[in-house]
């Protein structure tokens, strides 16, 4: 036997030595241990099936069971839909007056920033020929505002909410209560001047903002408005319902109600055959909401949407 021979089979030696080694040492104890594991876990299944023998533990059962919940989440997520379509209705005499068919998208494309000042005006007219004062430095928002394109949008819904709950206020008989007087409603006396016609207490809140998780862009805002009105407690009631009834979707954020003393507002009081009707002034947050998206074609994965800070006053 030649050195060459004696060299590789020394190298085979050494390798079956090792081979050996590996296994007595690493691979045994692997295997044991995987071995004693898969006991265990044997153990505490049969454990938890004893210990309840009503528990369904099959892979049929738990497949039945996701297909329950998921028809449930679905059937939420298209109630949640159509309550986004009926939000983005409430805007389509603004955004589609003729019926064109104008998405919220080619609607904000199309406007300019003396689209703003025009809707301004011709709101404060409209609310003039129903005998309501509103005034720039309640409502929170000016004619001569700077306001830049892409903010145009957020104006004229915030003016359009304005306009509609007002009028639905009106319409239901309440009357808008008057703002609290300052410095410039005033006479040097501190009272009332008779020249100066005060002003509804009727806010613009700030808009806030709501995105699918993920996203920068605005998935759909919302324009609050906060107002307040008096009048009878039925004529409240019938407001309440009006704001969510048919086509209607302005919601209710919040709401006080409180009855008014028959001392200082006697003359407010109305009697009818069952006496005295409660009068009541209310205080309201009235809100819109704008979804910037085709609703009807958005998938329930896009519907997990969550709120973002509101942006800064005048943003």
């Amino acid at each position: 036997m030649n050195q060459t021979h004696k060299t590789l089979l020394s190298v085979a030696g050494m390798t079956l030595f090792l081979t050996v080694m590996a296994h007595l040492y690493l691979l045994k104890p692997k295997l044991s241990e995987n071995k004693n594991l898969s006991i265990s876990i044997k153990k505490v299944s049969d454990e938890l099936r004893d210990r309840d023998k009503s528990w369904n533990l099959s892979p049929q059962y738990f497949q039945a069971l996701k297909i329950r919940y998921d028809r449930i989440r679905n059937k939420r997520l298209d109630g949640l839909r159509e309550v986004f379509v009926r939000a983005n209705d409430e805007f389509k005499k603004l955004i589609d007056p003729i019926e064109y068919g104008q998405t919220v998208k080619q609607w904000r494309s199309g406007l300019f920033i003396m689209s703003f000042g025009e809707a301004y005006y011709n709101t404060m007219d409209e609310m003039k020929g129903i005998n309501v004062n509103l005034d720039e430095r309640v409502l929170g928002i000016r004619a001569n505002q700077i306001v830049r394109r892409r903010q145009v949008y957020r104006k004229l819904a915030h003016l359009y909410v304005v306009r509609e709950v007002v009028k639905l206020a009106k319409a239901n008989g309440l009357k808008m209560t008057d703002a609290e007087m300052t410095a410039d409603w005033c006479n040097e006396n501190g009272e009332k001047n008779e020249f100066v016609k005060q002003p509804a207490m009727v806010m613009i809140k700030t808009m806030r903002s709501f995105f699918v998780q993920g996203e920068t862009r605005a998935f759909m805002d919302e324009f609050p408005v906060e107002i307040r009105v008096r009048g009878k407690l039925r004529q409240l009631s019938k407001f309440v319902t009006a704001l969510t009834l048919g086509k209607r979707f302005l919601p209710i954020d919040t709401i006080s109600v409180r009855a008014i003393g028959a001392e200082k507002y006697l003359k407010s009081l109305k009697f009818s055959k069952h006496g005295v009707e409660n009068m009541v002034e209310a205080r309201m947050t009235v809100s819109g909401f704008l979804v910037h998206e085709d609703v009807k074609k958005l998938s329930n994965k896009r519907l997990k949407i969550k709120q973002r800070k509101p942006l800064p006053k005048g943003a």
